[in-house]
């Protein structure tokens, strides 16, 4: 009865309060604001038709921002938190669907063009660089009828450029970065489009090689900037279109990223772990870890898109292959351990193969009842070779596993949703999808006379995730929605020595209403959103004899909010503002069970409240040059990590981050240079704390950029 009583408000709350657009899908070339197309419902469609929230940037919004990556837009995005421990282990959430330390399949799907690259560990999210990507979408909210069980909190969407098939093209750039008492970075990029037979073959190159300034200094070992990195990728696409009813794309990247030592530093409360107080970074910005902590990630990715379209209907094939392979070495501390003391956790040769098919059938005629089905598999490899070692004075040897990494899988999935237009301004739809999963996990333990095996029992899980959308379309410029989902996450295996081999998987209801919507001939644009999510058997991690596990508590649900406000003040100047609460709590945990979580408590490493701000200004150096100026503010709350399994039982609380960016640049017809400033407040505070086992991770210092690019 809470829920529907909550639902009714929410409906009465969004109606009254008119409907919104979302400043982010639109583009800024005039003094209104046009919007632009998405494909988040698996087809291409505008942003008003779309029935539950949703952001996106274009090309043009992510370069005038100067955007790196997804972290870089993360608070412009209500209810996203990304949060990173060491490079290669991005935790990304959407409102409140936290994955933690632990184990398990992340909260959030990702996908590149038509290809999932979602990983089955929670920690190990793909770096997708932003250069030449047409456009990101954020998709809020439980995504399981389209996109399946790694989208319980969401979807990202990244989708880059296709080939021209008609005209040559390109970009080149440089870039030169100073990091505040750290070193220097550079970076050089560069696309090409080739038409290789005129309308019909074309291929689009896009590579990039950066060297990443570091910032902190290893007393132990008398090197500074220790976390210096490189970064290398190249992403290669074809386009062939032999008529107007075929084409098929090729997608292969290639990603290197080497980091000479992880990004952990010491707090101001140095090896006191337990202090939950004095958590900021120093101002020496140091560590005194006694030996190196390298970190390797390199993959392969292929996208084989088939699109046929036959009388009535668009019928497509899209085949993946990613074949990564990661190396890292990190510290292990223990808040029990004597001060200075460190033992090692490496992870050798963790390689994964993951194969994915998907095949669509959407249709594409002009009537009243349209329709999206298809089918999914998905079958991963892995292996993988740790080693845990204890501090030398403890005499123990190290503890040597070997096995999958951290489960071998197969899955399945059939999937539709229909849709009908009622009237010309009401549609509804209904989806539904069938999701079934086998995990194979082996546990090898060796250092005896014979490997010991350790591994859990093999595991399957099967789930249908419905979801039900309304959509009022008030006027050609505006629209109400509501949306009832579901999602669903797999369960999996906690490794060797663990009292809790397996958890079970994680189930999730949101109700949301909401709209977005043009007003004043397209200078005031809206969006929003309120929304109620619930969730049972929800996955957390816990502390046991020092490892990170994870394990199962009753339910979390919780009331949230999405905003969303694009202003063109006057021809040139441009106000956008977003804001996001997440007010998710853990509401049934039952305290005879290992938990670190307890009723009451929030959504572990999530902000409560976000917000962004920024303020563009267009203007003219001189008759022939244009100048853009830009000052962006993205703000997010503290969050809590709680280690109540611990017996001090601490809550960490990171204090609230302010970062403040601005950019100046100059523009000709095919050239321009930017100078910007990022972390202009020089923001000291945690965006990981490591707990009671580990050093903390914190905001880059404040870091110059001078960029320089031209297109032909």
């Amino acid at each position: 009865m809470k829920k529907i009583a909550f639902s009714k408000k929410l409906l009465m709350t969004t109606v009254s309060a008119t409907v919104l657009m979302n400043s982010q899908v639109l583009a800024e070339d005039s003094d209104s604001m046009d919007e632009i197309i998405v494909t988040a419902q698996k087809r291409e469609q505008s942003i008003l038709d779309i029935p539950f929230a949703i952001s996106a940037f274009d090309e043009k919004e992510i370069k005038a921002r100067g955007a790196m990556d997804i972290k870089d837009m993360q608070y412009s995005v209500p209810g996203l938190s990304i949060t990173n421990n060491q490079p290669g282990q991005d935790r990304v959430q959407i409102r409140g669907a936290s994955s933690g330390v632990g184990l398990g399949s992340p909260t959030v799907g990702r996908y590149l063009d038509e290809v999932s690259v979602n990983s089955d560990a929670t920690q190990r999210t793909l770096d997708v660089p932003l250069l030449d990507i047409q456009r990101v979408e954020v998709l809020r909210g439980p995504q399981g009828t389209l996109y399946g069980a790694g989208s319980i909190g969401g979807t990202i969407r990244f989708v880059s450029n296709s080939p021209d098939l008609d005209e040559v093209g390109g970009s080149l750039g440089v870039g030169f970065s100073s990091i505040d008492d750290g070193s220097n970075g550079n970076e050089i990029n560069g696309v090409v489009n080739l038409p290789l037979i005129e309308d019909k073959l074309a291929i689009r190159i896009a590579a990039s090689t950066e060297d990443i300034g570091g910032w902190i200094d290893n007393t132990a070992m008398g090197e500074s900037d220790v976390n210096e990195a490189k970064r290398d990728f190249v992403r290669a696409k074809v386009l062939f279109k032999p008529s107007e009813s075929f084409n098929a794309s090729l997608m292969w990247m290639h990603y290197e990223f080497e980091q000479d030592n992880n990004n952990h530093e010491l707090s101001e409360s140095g090896f006191n772990l337990l202090n939950v107080d004095n958590r900021g970074a120093t101002n020496e910005r140091d560590v005194n870890t006694p030996f190196a902590t390298p970190v390797s990630d390199e993959w392969d990715l292929l996208n084989l898109i088939l699109n046929y379209e036959i009388e009535n209907a668009t019928i497509m094939s899209s085949t993946g292959y990613l074949d990564r392979k990661i190396n890292f070495k990190s510290e292990f501390v223990n808040a029990f351990f004597p001060p200075n003391a460190f033992g090692s956790i490496e992870l050798e040769d963790r390689e994964s193969e993951t194969l994915t098919q998907e095949i669509r059938v959407n249709s594409n005629w002009d009537r009243p009842l349209n329709y999206t089905v298809g089918a999914f598999y998905r079958k991963t490899d892995t292996s993988q070779t740790q080693i845990l070692s204890y501090p030398e004075f403890f005499g123990f040897p190290p503890q040597v596993t070997t096995g999958t990494a951290p489960i071998d899988s197969k899955s399945w999935a059939v999937f539709g949703e229909l849709s009908y237009e009622f009237s010309e301004t009401f549609t509804a739809s209904f989806g539904m999808r069938y999701f079934d999963e086998d995990q194979e996990p082996s546990v090898l333990l060796l250092g005896g006379p014979e490997p010991m095996d350790m591994s859990p029992e093999d595991q399957s899980f099967d789930a249908v995730t419905p979801r039900l959308n309304l959509l009022w379309s008030v006027s050609e410029s505006a629209s109400v929605y509501a949306t009832v989902s579901k999602g669903f996450r797999s369960g999996g295996i906690n490794g060797a020595g663990s009292s809790i081999p397996t958890f079970d998987p994680e189930e999730a209801t949101l109700y949301e209403v909401g709209g977005r919507g043009t007003f004043f001939d397209g200078r005031v644009n809206l969006d929003g959103a309120i929304y109620y999510s619930d969730y049972d058997d929800v996955q957390i991690a816990i502390t046991e004899n020092g490892r990170g596990r994870t394990t199962n508590v009753d339910s979390a649900s919780g009331p949230g909010a999405d905003l969303a406000v694009g202003v063109k003040l006057t021809e040139d100047l441009t106000f956008n503002v977003t804001a996001g609460y997440v007010g998710r709590e853990y509401d049934k945990v039952d305290s005879s069970a290992p938990a670190n979580v307890a009723e009451g408590d929030a959504s572990q490493y999530t902000p409560k409240r976000t917000a962004s701000a920024s303020l563009a200004y267009d203007f003219n150096w001189s008759s022939a040059l244009r100048g853009v100026a830009r000052l962006d503010m993205q703000y997010a709350e503290g969050f809590s990590v709680f280690v109540r399994t611990f017996p001090a039982q601490p809550v960490l609380e990171t204090d609230a981050l302010t970062y403040l960016n601005f950019r100046v640049g100059a523009m000709a017809d095919n050239w321009n240079v930017f100078l910007s400033a990022d972390n202009l407040l020089d923001e000291k505070d945690a965006v990981f704390p490591g707990g009671a086992f580990a050093l903390d991770t914190y905001v880059r210092p404040r870091t110059l950029l001078l960029k320089a690019e031209y297109s032909f």
